[in-house]
């Protein structure tokens, strides 16, 4: 069973295997953003912007935060 992931360091993010072909590259780019930016990124569709900028949805990648956190349903 798949889970959305919420939030993420991009440590614990590079742990994990995403196919090349879908969201790999997304992933591995936006982590490469935060650990030589130090900012956030945040991963989403665009027509979810009201809720990524919310935080309820997307996936956010910050070295702030400790392993993974999966939106809960």
């Amino acid at each position: 069973e798949e889970k959305s992931i919420k939030a993420a360091s991009p440590k614990a993010l590079r742990e994990l295997d995403f196919a090349k072909g879908s969201m790999g590259p997304k992933i591995f780019a936006s982590c490469r953003f935060v650990e030589n930016t130090g900012r956030k990124a945040t991963i989403g569709r665009l027509s979810d912007v009201e809720g990524i900028i919310d935080g309820k949805a997307g996936t956010l990648i910050d070295m702030s935060i400790d392993g993974i956190e999966y939106y809960q349903g």
